[in-house]
C-alpha cells in the first residue's frame, strides 16, 4: 500500500454535519486521550484571552460574535478532513471532481499533519478550527507532542508499505518515516518551485489516486502531464525524483 502524507490548510470550510468530535472520529481511537490532552490545553488557553488577545492569536483582524473559533471544538459538527480544507493544494486536488475509486483512493490513503488534532485520516471527522503553524498551546508544542504520542502507532500502520511525503517543512517536525519513501521536487526553468508548490503538491496527489498507485515504483511510472522526470536521486529510505515543469498540469 502506498501512504500519502500531506500538510494541512489555513484555509478551511465552515459548519459541518457530522457528529461533534469523538473517538470514532479519528484513526488510532486508542490515543484519543492524546489528542484531548493538546485539545483540552487549547479550550482552556482561549478561555484566558482577551478579545484583543483573541484576535492576536488567531491572527485575525476581527471575529464575529457568531464565529466558530470561539465555540469549544467539542461541541462543532465536523466533516471529513479532506472537505474541511480548503488551501491551494486541496483546491489543485479538487476532490469532488475525481472519479469514485480516485475518492476511495483519497479517503484511503491519505494522512495529513493537522496542527490542532494531529496524524489524521483524510476521511477522519473534524470541525472548523484555525491554529497557526507553530503556535504553543499553554507552553505545549504541537509537533513534538504528536511526534512523541503516534510516532509507533503510525510506524505499526506503515509498516509493510511505502509512503510519498508531500508535506511542507515544518511538517516534518511531526513524523520521520521509517520506510521507503518518495519525496518528489518541482523544478522550474531548473530552479526549485517555491511559490507554486503546494499547488504542485495537490496535483501529484490527484494523479497519484486517479491512477491508484499502489507502490512508488507505479507511481513513478506513471504519465504525469506536465512534468519531466529528469533524475531520482536515492539517499537511504528516500527517494527523491526531481520533475522539470514544461506545462500546466491538466485538470478535470
Amino acid at each position: 500500500m502506498l501512504y500519502t502524507l500531506l500538510s494541512p490548510a489555513e484555509a478551511k470550510e465552515a459548519g459541518g454535519s457530522m457528529a461533534p468530535i469523538s473517538p470514532k472520529s479519528f484513526i488510532f481511537p486508542s490515543l484519543y486521550e492524546k489528542r484531548l490532552e493538546l485539545l483540552q490545553k487549547f479550550e482552556n488557553y482561549k478561555k484566558t484571552l482577551s478579545e484583543k488577545e483573541l484576535l492576536e492569536f488567531f491572527e485575525l483582524k476581527t471575529l464575529e460574535d457568531n464565529s466558530e473559533y470561539r465555540d469549544s471544538v467539542f461541541g462543532l459538527g465536523t466533516d471529513k478532513a479532506i472537505l474541511r480544507y480548503s488551501g491551494v493544494a486541496y483546491k489543485a486536488l479538487d476532490f469532488y471532481s475525481l472519479s469514485t475509486e480516485a475518492k476511495k483512493y483519497v479517503f484511503d490513503n491519505v494522512i495529513i499533519f493537522s496542527n490542532l488534532f494531529g496524524p489524521i485520516l483524510s476521511s477522519d471527522e473534524i470541525p472548523n478550527y484555525k491554529l497557526k503553524q507553530g503556535a504553543k498551546i499553554g507552553g505545549l508544542d504541537a509537533a513534538k507532542h504528536y511526534k512523541k504520542e503516534f510516532s509507533q502507532a503510525l510506524d505499526e500502520m506503515f509498516d509493510g508499505c511505502e509512503i510519498v511525503d508531500l508535506l511542507a517543512g515544518y511538517y516534518e517536525k511531526f513524523y520521520t518515516p521509517k520506510v521507503r519513501t518518495l519525496k518528489p521536487k518541482f523544478l522550474k526553468n531548473g530552479k526549485v518551485v517555491s511559490h507554486n508548490a503546494k499547488e504542485y503538491r495537490g496535483l501529484f496527489l490527484r494523479m497519484l489516486a486517479e491512477s491508484g498507485a499502489g507502490t512508488i515504483d507505479d507511481a513513478l511510472s506513471s504519465e504525469f502531464d506536465g512534468l519531466k522526470l529528469v533524475e531520482i536521486i536515492e539517499k537511504g529510505v528516500i527517494v527523491e525524483p526531481i520533475f522539470e515543469t514544461y506545462k500546466p498540469f491538466k485538470t478535470v
